[in-house]
C-alpha cells in the first residue's frame, strides 16, 4: 500500500481528520511528493502526533501556507540546517526554541537570538517539550523518515543526509521565502 493510501486509511486517533484535511489540501502535488519523501514503513513508524505533524510540515514545505506553519517545526528544521554539532541534547533543542533552563546551551551554529527574532515565539514550555519530542523523538516525523536518528534518552542525532534532505530542504526554503507580510499575519493568529 502506498503512503497516500496510508495516509487516508490509518487511523490516527483524534488526529485522524486532520490529516486526511492535510492530503486533501496538499492535492496532486502533495500526493506526488509524500511518497518521494517518506516509505510506508517509514509513516508506520511515525507516532500520532509525529504523523500530524509530518503531513502539516509536507504541506508548509510545497506551498509556504502559513496556515500549515508551526513554529516548532520551522526551529528544529533550521537548528538541523544550521547546526555544526551532530548531536543535540533535547534540553539544548529546547532552549533553541525559547525554553530557558540553567545548564542548556546553544547548538553549536545556531544562534538562538536570531532564531527567535526570525520565528518569534514557538510555545509554552509543554508545547515545546511534545514538539520537539514528536519530530525528534523515537516516533517523531524527522526520526522515522531517516533525518534524525534518536541517540541515548537525552538525545538526538543528525544522520549524514539530515541537511539534504528533502523535506528539510524545502521547508527551510519556504522559511527563507517568507516575508515580513506572512510573519506579521502568524504573529497576529497565534502562531508565533
Amino acid at each position: 500500500m502506498s503512503t497516500i493510501n496510508l495516509l487516508a486509511s490509518l487511523s490516527f486517533g483524534s488526529d485522524t481528520s486532520y490529516v486526511r484535511k492535510q492530503v486533501e489540501k496538499g492535492g496532486k502535488f502533495f500526493a506526488e511528493f509524500v511518497p518521494q519523501i517518506c516509505a510506508p514503513e517509514q509513516l508506520q513508524a511515525m507516532n500520532q502526533k509525529g504523523a500530524k505533524r509530518f503531513v502539516q510540515a509536507a504541506n508548509f514545505a510545497l506551498t509556504g501556507d502559513t496556515k500549515s506553519f508551526d513554529a516548532v517545526t520551522a526551529y528544529m528544521i533550521s537548528a538541523i540546517m544550521l547546526s555544526k554539532s551532530e548531536t543535540i541534547t533535547f534540553k539544548d533543542a529546547h532552549f533553541a526554541c525559547g525554553l530557558n533552563s540553567d545548564d542548556a546551551k546553544n547548538i553549536k551554529g545556531v544562534s538562538r537570538a536570531r532564531l527567535g527574532k526570525f520565528l518569534g515565539n514557538a510555545g509554552t514550555p509543554g508545547t515545546i517539550t511534545s514538539k520537539v519530542s514528536r519530530s525528534t523523538g523515537k516516533g517523531g516525523f524527522m526520526t522515522a523518515l531517516g533525518i534524525t536518528s534518536k541517540g541515548d534518552k537525552n538525545s538526538f542525532s543528525l544522520t549524514a543526509t539530515a541537511k539534504n534532505h528533502p523535506l528539510i530542504v524545502a521547508y527551510a526554503l519556504q522559511l527563507e521565502k517568507m516575508t515580513d507580510g506572512a510573519f506579521t499575519l502568524l504573529q497576529s493568529e497565534g502562531k508565533i
